[in-house]
C-alpha cells in the first residue's frame, strides 16, 4: 500500500479587496471640464509575482470619461491608475494562480477646472492552486496486510491557461464626402460574447464575437454611435496539468476575454475620412473538476491489535456549475425615473451587483441590481440641445438551472456581470436592457476522517476453529465492522455467510439495509 498520496488542490478566497487612486491633469488641448456626461471603466490585469508565501497581483484600472467642457462642446480624455493585491499561499507548495478582479464601485470629481480625482473599489476572487499529500505511517501498512475502509473524496482543483495576445486593425465606418478634421471620437468601447467552450485532454478553445462601437461627432452634428462585430476563437493548453484520464462531462469550463488595448483614429481619405479601430486581447480559460482522492477511514489486522491514529481532511467538492447568457430588459415608468425631457441617449453602459444567491434543488436564484448609466439628449422648446448624464438603479432576478441534483448545505459562487447595455425611451416607458453573463459554482464543503498512522500491538489474536458464532447485525453495522469486532477478515465473513458481491462492494450500508439479518462467526 502506498504511503503517500499527492494530489492539487483548489484554495478559493472571495471579497479580496484592494484601492486604487490618483489624480489626472488635463493637457493643453482639452477645454476645462464643466460637467462629467459618462465614464467608461476596465480592469487590464498586468501580471504576478510570487513572494515567499504570497502572491502579488497588479494591473491597472483604464478610464475613459465623455465631459462637457467650458464651452459645452461634448469631449473626452483617458488615464488610468495603478493597482496591487497580495494573496496569502502556502509557499513551497504554490503551484499555480489565477484571479478574477471587477470594480466594486468609483468615484470620479473634479478636483479643478482641469484636474480629476479618481478612487476606486476593487473586488477579487482568487483561485490558488497547491500542491497536497496525504501520509499514511506505521508498521500496519508496510508490513501488515490490513483490511482498510477506505472512502473516495473528491477535492475541487482548478487549472488555468492564458492564450497569446491577439490583435485586430479594422475599418470601423467609412465617412464619404467628411473631411477627417471635422471628425471627432468621443468614445470607443468593446462588448465580448463567448458562444462555444470546449475542453479535451490536450486543452481546450472557445469562440465568439467582439463588438467594437465608437461614440463619433462630426462637426456640430450631434454625437452618434457606430459599431462593428469581429468574431474570434482562441486555444488553450492548460499547462498540460490536466489529470489523465480526464472527464470532460464532469468538468466546468469558464473562460474570458480581456481586451488590454483599445483605440479608434480618423484617417483621411480621397473621397472623405474612416474610422480604424485597433483592439488587443488576452484569453483566459480556467477548468474545475474533481480529483479523487482515496482515504483510509479505518484499518485493523486480523492477526493483532493496532493502534490508529487519525486526522481531518478539510476540502471542497466542486457539485456542478453553469455559465450562460440572459437578455435582460425592464420598463420603468419615464416620468418616475426622471427621463421626461430625454429625447435619446446616446451611449449607456451597466454595472452589476450580486446581493443574495438562494440554492434550491436543481437551480440557483441570485438576486441583485443593474446601475444603468447613460448619456442623456434633451431637446428645449427652443430648439436647443442639451447633454446631462442619468444613472437609474434596476433590480434583477435570475434563477439558472445547474443540470444536477443539489445536496443540502451546498453554497453557491456567483458572479454577473453587464455587457450590451442601452437605454431608450419608448412613449412613456424608459426601456433599459443589457446581456447578463452569469458564472456561478455551486460547493460543498466537507470534512472527513482518515487514517494517518497505524500501528501494530503486542496483543495477538489467535482463531478457535471449533468455536461458532450467531451474530445479529446492530442496525448500524456494516460488514466491515463486523469483522473488525471479531478480527476476522471481511472475504472470509462474506465467504461464511455467502454474501454476494454486490453487498460485498457496499463498505458504507449497514448490513440490515442490504437484507443480512445475521451473520455466522467461525
Amino acid at each position: 500500500m502506498e504511503n503517500r498520496i499527492e494530489y492539487t488542490k483548489d484554495r478559493v478566497m472571495t471579497g479580496v479587496i484592494c484601492e486604487s487612486s490618483g489624480e489626472y491633469s488635463l493637457p493643453d488641448y482639452n477645454g476645462d471640464i464643466k460637467k462629467i456626461l459618462h465614464v467608461g471603466t476596465s480592469v487590464i490585469p498586468s501580471g504576478k509575482f510570487l513572494d515567499g508565501d504570497s502572491v502579488e497581483f497588479s494591473g491597472i484600472i483604464s478610464y475613459d470619461v465623455v465631459y462637457l467642457d467650458g464651452e459645452n462642446n461634448v469631449t473626452h480624455l483617458g488615464f488610468t491608475t495603478d493597482y496591487e493585491m497580495a494573496v496569502r499561499c502556502s509557499g513551497d507548495r504554490f503551484m499555480e494562480a489565477d484571479i478574477d478582479t471587477s470594480i466594486d464601485n468609483y468615484n470620479l470629481r473634479p478636483v479643478g477646472p482641469r484636474k480629476l480625482s479618481a478612487k476606486a473599489v476593487l473586488s477579487s476572487t482568487a483561485h490558488i492552486m497547491e500542491r497536497e499529500e496525504l501520509i499514511y505511517e506505521g508498521d500496519t501498512f508496510t508490513e501488515g496486510e490490513p483490511e482498510v475502509l477506505t472512502e473516495e473524496a473528491r477535492v475541487r482543483t482548478c487549472f488555468f491557461d492564458r492564450s497569446g495576445e491577439r490583435e485586430w486593425a479594422e475599418e470601423l465606418e467609412h465617412l464619404e464626402g467628411v473631411i477627417a478634421d471635422e471628425v471627432e471620437i468621443l468614445f470607443t468601447g468593446c462588448d465580448v460574447k463567448i458562444d462555444e467552450r470546449e475542453i479535451s485532454q490536450s486543452g481546450g478553445s472557445h469562440c465568439g464575437e467582439l463588438t467594437v462601437f465608437s461614440l463619433v461627432k462630426c462637426g456640430s452634428e450631434a454625437p452618434y454611435r457606430i459599431e462593428k462585430t469581429i468574431p474570434f476563437k482562441d486555444s488553450f493548453f492548460t499547462s498540460g496539468e490536466l489529470p489523465e484520464p480526464f472527464n470532460a462531462g464532469e468538468s466546468f469550463v469558464l473562460s474570458d476575454v480581456t481586451v488590454t488595448s483599445l483605440g479608434a483614429s480618423v484617417n483621411a481619405e480621397e473621397d472623405g475620412s474612416s474610422i480604424a479601430v485597433s483592439v488587443i486581447t488576452e484569453g483566459k480559460m480556467r477548468v474545475s473538476t474533481n480529483t479523487p482522492v482515496m482515504l483510509v477511514r479505518d484499518c485493523y489486522l486480523t492477526e493483532c491489535k493496532t493502534e490508529n491514529e487519525k486526522e481531518e481532511l478539510v476540502y471542497s467538492e466542486l457539485v456542478g456549475a453553469v455559465a450562460r447568457t440572459e437578455k435582460f430588459v425592464s420598463e420603468l415608468d419615464r416620468a418616475a425615473a426622471g427621463a421626461q425631457e430625454v429625447r435619446n441617449f446616446i451611449l449607456a453602459s451597466a454595472r452589476a451587483r450580486v446581493n443574495s444567491t438562494e440554492v434550491m434543488e436543481n437551480s440557483l436564484k441570485i438576486g441583485g441590481e443593474l446601475r444603468f448609466s447613460g448619456i442623456a439628449c434633451e431637446v428645449s422648446e427652443t430648439g436647443e440641445v442639451s447633454y446631462s448624464n442619468m444613472k437609474i438603479d434596476v433590480p434583477f432576478e435570475q434563477k439558472v438551472n445547474v443540470g444536477c441534483h443539489i445536496p443540502k448545505g451546498a453554497r453557491a459562487e456567483c458572479d454577473v456581470s453587464a455587457t450590451s447595455a442601452a437605454l431608450s425611451v419608448e412613449g412613456d416607458s424608459l426601456v433599459a436592457s443589457a446581456v447578463l453573463d452569469i458564472a456561478a459554482s455551486v460547493v460543498s464543503d466537507k470534512r472527513a476522517s482518515y487514517v494517518c498512522t497505524s500501528l501494530k500491538c503486542e496483543e495477538r489474536y489467535e482463531s478457535d476453529p471449533v468455536l461458532l458464532t450467531v451474530y445479529y447485525p446492530e442496525p448500524d453495522e456494516t460488514l466491515f465492522d463486523i469483522a473488525k469486532k471479531f478480527h476476522k477478515s471481511q472475504i472470509s465473513v462474506a465467504a461464511t455467510n455467502s454474501i454476494t458481491e454486490n453487498v460485498f462492494a457496499d463498505k458504507t450500508s449497514p448490513l440490515t439495509s442490504l437484507g443480512v439479518k445475521k451473520v455466522i462467526i467461525k
